[in-house]
């Protein structure tokens, strides 16, 4: 079969990118899951997207790729390509240019008029394609309508296409798009309308870019429609022992984005399990929408208002993502700590109200502050409370392990760095 460098379907290299990048860095032996030789089609796909910012090491199983991208250098995420390369057909680029044609008048026409229009103007030559029947030009004509490039609407038994009007002037928004399609979730959206316009900005660096985001746009778009439209959703992911696959009902309702990790979270309710969990959507592969109507749906016998009320309630007492095993059994954990901020030091105390987060900060002197968070898993705290050493004077916990772990820490940095400094006593 002859290669192409066109994708037909998404998933499947998001998958193959998953397992070169984030999952292990997997060499060519290492991969099992489908053949070599479709491993190399998907290797050289990624390759001719990546080129400047893919980098190997040689191990003892063959070469294993990574991404190396300074953002110095690389202004756009380069992943963004791996959207921009979908097959199409012979029909699919003929009836485009051919409805873009008969629709440029600007006024409405229903399906018999667009066939007629097509029809009167397909060039009737050896070798050229067939005039396409009807359902194949009203398939186009719906997929251009949910694309937004259409619009339609009934009148009497038949549906009536124009086209969308678009907004004339962009040029005061270019810049606002290029910070998002770099920062913000769905950001190729705005790599689509930057390249429409011809606008390659240079404008903006960022110091800590999470690149691979990007390949979860359509799980994330797929459950963002889920949780407006108040639907369960089927979601296929990946196991993470274990190289399988696992099918589960939820229904969604809030996402986490990891500021330290960049990766993406799916708060939800798990219909097996009959409690709230947290997924991570670069393992989730699928996701369908199930109509209230579904069987399984209506087995659950839930209620979805109050199922969005213990979101709500869980969500008062969460600093990232963990809730222990079972959240309805779960002890919540106190946390205090005391910091020491001059008066001329203002910004400490910005910071702690800023990052506070389910916290609540007090002063409790002329240069004290007191932080204090009822959370289900004080862990998570700790990478933000070492920020503040050296201007930590009190610690609490009510998990031991907390504190504990937070002494062995700051024990460990002064072994490597050697002298003690005036942090927590």
């Amino acid at each position: 079969m002859k290669y192409n460098e066109l994708i037909k379907n998404f998933a499947t290299i998001r998958e193959y990118l998953r397992d070169f990048y984030i999952f292990g860095f997997r060499s060519r032996k290492e991969f099992t899951r489908n053949s070599a030789r479709k491993y190399d089609n998907e290797r050289r796909r990624a390759e001719n997207w990546l080129r400047g910012v893919m980098s190997f090491h040689a191990t003892a199983s063959g070469k294993s790729f990574f991404i190396s991208a300074d953002s110095r250098i690389v202004a756009q995420n380069p992943l963004h390509a791996a959207f921009k390369n979908k097959s199409f057909t012979d029909y699919d680029i003929s009836l485009h240019f051919y409805l873009l044609d008969a629709l440029a008048d600007g006024k409405e026409h229903s399906l018999k008029m667009l066939a007629e229009s097509i029809a009167d103007k397909w060039q009737c030559a050896p070798g050229v394609l067939d005039v396409p029947d009807d359902a194949t030009i009203r398939n186009k004509l719906n997929e251009y309508v949910t694309l937004g490039l259409l619009h339609s609407r009934k009148e009497k038994r038949s549906l009536l296409y124009s086209l969308s009007t678009a907004m004339q002037n962009m040029d005061g928004y270019l810049d606002a798009i290029s910070f998002a399609a770099e920062a913000l979730p769905l950001g190729v959206i705005g790599s689509f309308l930057l390249d429409a316009h011809g606008y390659a900005p240079r404008i903006f660096s960022f110091k800590h870019r999470y690149l691979l985001g990007v390949l979860d746009s359509e799980i994330l778009l797929a459950l963002i429609e889920c949780v407006n439209r108040k639907l369960y959703a089927r979601i296929t992911r990946r196991a993470p022992k274990h190289d399988t696959t696992v099918q589960e009902l939820i229904f969604p309702l809030r996402f986490y984005h990891g500021t330290q990790s960049g990766r993406d979270y799916l708060f939800a309710w798990s219909v097996k399990v009959k409690q709230m969990r947290v997924y991570r959507l670069d393992r989730i592969i699928r996701v369908a929408s199930a109509a209230d109507t579904d069987p399984d749906v209506l087995a659950a016998n839930l209620s979805k208002s109050r199922l969005e009320a213990m979101a709500a309630d869980l969500q008062k007492n969460l600093w990232g993502v963990a809730f222990g095993k079972k959240p309805s059994t779960a002890t919540l954990q106190r946390l205090s700590m005391t910091v020491y901020a001059a008066p001329d030091e203002g910004h400490i105390v910005q910071r702690l109200f800023r990052e506070k987060r389910c916290g609540l900060v007090t002063q409790t002197g002329p240069t004290s502050w007191r932080f204090d968070a009822v959370v289900y898993d004080a862990l998570e705290l700790l990478p933000w409370l070492r920020t503040f050493v050296g201007r930590i004077t009190a610690l609490t916990c009510s998990s031991p392990e907390v504190a504990r772990r937070f002494h062995d820490d700051l024990q460990a940095m002064l072994q490597l760095y050697g002298e003690v400094g005036d942090a927590l006593p």
